[in-house]
């Protein structure tokens, strides 16, 4: 089962967006929205006087010889996202990328995925948009569309290795700075912020996958991830999943990556090194661990390390590594409990 949850944020204009995300328990599906304009990016720092003039008007007073004021109204610069919201969502909350959006002059072609497989699929799918727009928010898109690169001179542009709905996802922040995500396709949008360099969306699907991962990272979607995308999300204290679901999680990536010409130690080396294996029972030590270290997936150092860190627990008086840190939700949900290492000294010679 999925969480659920809508989480809803607004970007200060000085900083970048800070998530909160809405948690549930045992509900089917899991949505967060975040409210990142990307046009608040010329916004003054805070402490500055606010500059209420917008990009596209201005406000100016003349006197005429004869006394009179003369003023041209403007609207706050932070309009001009609302503006777009309404551009795009021209009816109601339905998305509009469609031939009828207003000054469009790039049509971005996806193909779905089961038709690039070769399977009978829906058509070629078309976002119109504006090429100023995406040019501004993605140095890929600039280099692409206003570079030396043969798109820059075509309206029509194909879009690989992306299903149209991610697509649709990721025009959806450059315009609006709104995004929906959802277990199903946070790691696929994930991989087209990295791979068009959206940062505020990046940044987006991974406090999200961090919140969800026992969710997110549980199942095929995960090997989809590159290595150093995959360190960035487990590194963090923020994951909330037990380590040992993360350690089935990340031999499922190693073994879809058997083509590679590394060994499974080689392989999983640098990932196994984020795993913090003192935080488990040595239950699980002994059970789980172990087989994986004799199987040659797992440093037997790492096993060594967790188990002298629970031979020494009464005197523990502060943490040696990262590894040996609890994660923020094994801190807020349970307490510890010692387990005493010599209940378990019968394992050892089995």
């Amino acid at each position: 089962m999925a969480p659920s949850g809508v989480a809803r944020t607004q970007r200060s204009r000085s900083a970048e967006p800070t998530m909160h995300p809405y948690h549930t328990n045992g509900r089917e599906s899991a949505h967060v929205r975040t409210v990142a304009s990307p046009m608040d990016s010329s916004a003054p720092p805070s402490g500055e006087e606010d500059d209420d003039r917008s990009e596209t008007s201005s406000e100016t007073t003349s006197s005429s010889q004869s006394g009179a004021k003369t003023s041209s109204s403007y609207a706050n610069h932070r309009d001009l996202a609302a503006r777009l919201k309404r551009v795009v969502r021209s009816h109601g909350s339905d998305v509009n990328f469609d031939a009828d959006l207003v000054g469009a002059d790039v049509v971005l072609c996806v193909t779905p995925a089961k038709q690039r497989d070769g399977e009978d699929g829906a058509a070629v799918k078309r976002f119109h948009a504006h090429r100023f727009m995406l040019a501004a928010s993605s140095e890929p898109f600039r280099a692409m569309l206003t570079g030396h690169m043969r798109e820059a001179s075509e309206r029509e542009v194909d879009i690989h290795d992306l299903d149209p709905e991610i697509v649709e996802k990721m025009l959806l922040y450059i315009y609006t700075g709104e995004v929906t995500l959802s277990v199903g396709d946070v790691l696929r949008t994930l991989l087209a912020a990295e791979m068009y360099e959206l940062g505020g969306l990046r940044a987006t699907c991974i406090t999200f996958v961090l919140h969800n991962a026992n969710h997110v990272l549980r199942g095929d979607q995960i090997v989809e991830l590159p290595e150093k995308v995959l360190v960035e999300i487990i590194e963090q204290d923020e994951l909330q999943m037990r380590e040992v679901a993360l350690l089935d999680a990340l031999v499922t990536w190693g073994e879809s990556r058997g083509d590679d010409g590394k060994d499974m130690l080689g392989r999983l080396s640098e990932l196994m090194e984020h795993v913090r294996f003192p935080t488990m029972t040595v239950g699980d030590l002994y059970g789980k661990v172990r087989p994986l270290v004799r199987a040659g997936f797992i440093h037997e150092s790492l096993l060594t390390e967790a188990l002298f860190y629970h031979l020494k627990w009464g005197n523990q008086s502060g943490q040696d590594s990262e590894r040996m840190r609890p994660r923020a939700l094994a801190a807020a949900l349970r307490k510890r409990k010692r387990v005493s290492f010599i209940q378990h000294v019968s394992f050892v010679n089995e």
